[in-house]
């Protein structure tokens, strides 16, 4: 009965909550209750690829600023296993959803150094959304508690819903869908993702090699992208262009 109460008192604080500052308040003291040291909640892209998306974190800042300097969130263990599954699991764990090489082994070493030990992470995306999740860990040396685990699987989804809402990306996110991009756009990024240069694409489609760049920057400005692949990928994600469009432009 006490559980409940404090999942519920806990869930009520964060539908409640105001601002992204609220939000990161009660976040670090669910962590604190659930015998935790850290969280970590976002999309798990590199920082500045899309123009909206969300991280809270209270990591260390030594590993932060290691782990963004070194671009290392396409190659992070952890997101990789998020990617393979819906279900929660422990860092530990990440090796039964991915095939776990010397270097992801040299990722949780080197994040350990910078006082990350055991953590347990829940895949919090949707259908159509960037990929995300909501993690929390404990300093090395501490076991995670199995009642604390519970709660936090409980409290994730609440969580990112909470962050959705506060960073407007449910209305970013129906902006992307209601600015669909135009037949040469969606040409020109199938080719795009195909790996066809802009003067390849210019010749299979017949136009010059500078409207082919026209056409791609006016793809990457509707999808709020920064990078082609970025453009690509979140074509993708809104049903601009299909797996099976790039597949025939090859």
């Amino acid at each position: 009965m006490a559980f409940i109460k404090t999942y519920r008192s806990f869930r009520n604080r964060i539908e409640n909550a105001a601002n992204l500052d609220d939000l990161d308040i009660t976040l670090a003291e669910i962590t604190r209750s659930i015998g935790c040291d850290y969280y970590a909640l976002g999309h798990h892209v590199e920082q500045g690829e899309v123009k909206l998306t969300l991280r809270l974190c209270n990591y260390p800042p030594s590993w932060v600023q290691f782990y963004d300097d070194n671009h290392l969130s396409g190659r992070d263990p952890v997101h990789r296993a998020v990617g393979r599954t819906h279900e929660a699991f422990l860092w530990s764990e990440a090796g039964q959803y991915i095939d776990f090489s010397r270097t992801d082994q040299r990722h949780m070493e080197l994040a350990k150094r910078h006082g990350l030990g055991e953590g347990f992470t829940v895949p919090a995306h949707m259908p159509g959304d960037i990929q995300a999740s909501c993690s929390f860990a404990a300093i090395p040396g501490r076991k995670l508690d199995e009642d604390g685990l519970i709660l936090a699987r409980l409290i994730a989804d609440d969580a990112f819903k909470a962050a959705r809402r506060l960073i407007g990306y449910k209305e970013f996110m129906k902006q992307m869908r209601s600015a669909p991009l135009t037949r040469r756009q969606r040409e020109c990024l199938a080719w795009v993702a195909a790996g066809k240069t802009d003067w390849e694409i210019g010749q299979i489609i017949g136009i010059r090699e500078g409207s082919v760049r026209r056409h791609i920057s006016g793809a990457c400005a509707r999808l709020g992208a920064v990078k082609r692949p970025q453009a690509v990928f979140l074509a993708c994600r809104v049903g601009a262009i299909s797996y099976h469009e790039v597949r025939c432009a090859r």
